[in-house]
C-alpha cells in the first residue's frame, strides 16, 4: 500500500505520453560466397539467485544472498566472454546481467549454471504531455503540497540543468545509455544528464517533462513546483525509428533498469518522492508483471524506499491495452485527457486497461520547451 503522503504527491506528479515498441533493424546481407555470422541480440540474463528479498532499505536482507549474487554475476560475465558475447551492463542490487550474444550462445548460457531465464531487452521511444489548474494543483499548493523538500526523478532524454524554468533545482545527474556526454555507457555527476543532441525535438523531451513535473516561473509552474529534480538520461541514438524521423531517441530495458538502480541508491541519501517514466513499449491487456520480472524487482525495491514509480499508459489509442512499464501492478499508470476551459475528456490517443490508475491533462501542454 502506498503511504498517504506519497500517494498524494504521486497524484500530482505528471506523466508524459509515450510510444510503442520499435523493431530492431535487420542485419546486412553477407557478400556472395561469404559465411554469414550468426546475428547477435541484446537480452537480460536473470541470475539463479532470483529477485532480491526486499528489506527495510529495499535491498537484499542478508549478506549471504548479496555474496551469492555477486559471485553468480561474475561467473556469468566470464561465460559470456568465453562464448564470444559482450556484457553490456550489470546492476548494484538487481539479479540481472545485460548482454549481447548469439542465439546459440544464449542457449548454452541458459542450459548452464547461474542463469534461470533469458528476457527481452525491450527497445522503447518517448513522446509527450500535462497541466495544473485542471488537476487542482493550485489548491494543493495552498494546502502546503508543493513538493518542497522532495526530489522527483525524471528518467528521460536528459534535462537542461541551467534552464531558467527549472531554477537551478537539478540536484543529481546520471546517464545510462550509449549517448552519454563522456562517450561511455555510464556517467554520474554534474553534466551527466545533459540532453542528447542527435534529434532536436526528441532530445528536448526530458527538459519539457522536468518542467511539467517541477518547473517554476513568474507566470506558470509545474505540478510539484517546490521539488528538486534528479535527471537521468536513458535514451540512445538509433536509426530503427519506424515512422519517426531518423535518427530517433530510444531506450533499452537494461538502461532503464540502471537508471532505476541509480535512483534507489540516491533515495538512501535524500528524500525521493517519485520516478517519472514517460516511455514504454509492448502492448498488454492487464498486468504485465510476468512479462517484466526485471522491472518488477527494481520497482519493488524503490517502493520499499518510499519511492512511487509513475508511468504513462501509452498513446496508441488502445481501449484495453497499455504499454510497459505502466502495466506493472506496482506502477501508478497515468492516461491523458484533452482539456479546455469548458471540458476535460479522455484524449483519443490515450491507452487504457484495467490497470489504469489516473488521468491527467495531456494535450497542448506548455512547459520548459
Amino acid at each position: 500500500m502506498l503511504r498517504p503522503a506519497v500517494r498524494r504527491l504521486a497524484a500530482l506528479i505528471p506523466c508524459a505520453l509515450l510510444v510503442a515498441l520499435v523493431p530492431l533493424s535487420g542485419a546486412a546481407a553477407a557478400p556472395a560466397g561469404a559465411v554469414q555470422p550468426e546475428p547477435t541480440g541484446r537480452v537480460l540474463l536473470q541470475l539463479e539467485t532470483g529477485a532480491p528479498q526486499a528489506g527495510g532499505d529495499g535491498r537484499t536482507t542478508d549478506a549471504d544472498l548479496r555474496v551469492r549474487l555477486v559471485a553468480a554475476r561474475d561467473r556469468v560475465r566470464t561465460r559470456v566472454g568465453a562464448e564470444g558475447g559482450r556484457t553490456l551492463r550489470t546492476y548494484d542490487g538487481l539479479p540481472f546481467v545485460a548482454v549481447e550474444a548469439t542465439g546459440a550462445a544464449l542457449d548454452r548460457l541458459l542450459a548452464g549454471p547461474d542463469v534461470t531465464a533469458v528476457l527481452p531487452d525491450r527497445l522503447l521511444r518517448a513522446n509527450l504531455a500535462t497541466s495544473t489548474a485542471v488537476i487542482g494543483a493550485p489548491a494543493a499548493w495552498s494546502a502546503g503540497f508543493e513538493g518542497t523538500g522532495q526530489t522527483v526523478a525524471v528518467l528521460d532524454t536528459g534535462v537542461q540543468a541551467n534552464h531558467p524554468f527549472l531554477g537551478g533545482r537539478v540536484v543529481d545527474e546520471a546517464c545510462f545509455s550509449s549517448s552519454c556526454p563522456n562517450g561511455q555507457t555510464s556517467q554520474t555527476g554534474p553534466g551527466a544528464a545533459a540532453p542528447c543532441t542527435f534529434n532536436t525535438s526528441a532530445c528536448a523531451h526530458g527538459t519539457h517533462v522536468a518542467g511539467i513535473a517541477a518547473g517554476a516561473g513568474p507566470t506558470s509552474n509545474g505540478v510539484a513546483r517546490g521539488a528538486s529534480i534528479a535527471a537521468v538520461q536513458v535514451f540512445s541514438r538509433s536509426t530503427s525509428c519506424g515512422t519517426s524521423p531518423s535518427p530517433c531517441a530510444v531506450s533499452f530495458t537494461s538502461d532503464l533498469l540502471a537508471g532505476l538502480d541509480h535512483v534507489a541508491r540516491l533515495a538512501r541519501t535524500r528524500p525521493v518522492a517519485s520516478v517519472n517514466l514517460s516511455l514504454g513499449g509492448g502492448s498488454f491487456p492487464g498486468t504485465c508483471d510476468t512479462a517484466e520480472p526485471a522491472l518488477v524487482g527494481a520497482i519493488a525495491a524503490l517502493r520499499d524506499l518510499g519511492v512511487v514509480t509513475v508511468a504513462a499508459s501509452g498513446n496508441s489509442g488502445f481501449a484495453n491495452d497499455m504499454v510497459s512499464p505502466a502495466c506493472l501492478s506496482g506502477v501508478v499508470a497515468v492516461g491523458a485527457t484533452a482539456s479546455s476551459p469548458t471540458s476535460d475528456t479522455v484524449a483519443s490517443f490515450s491507452n487504457s486497461s484495467p490497470e489504469l490508475d489516473l488521468l491527467a491533462p495531456g494535450v497542448r501542454i506548455s512547459s520548459s520547451v
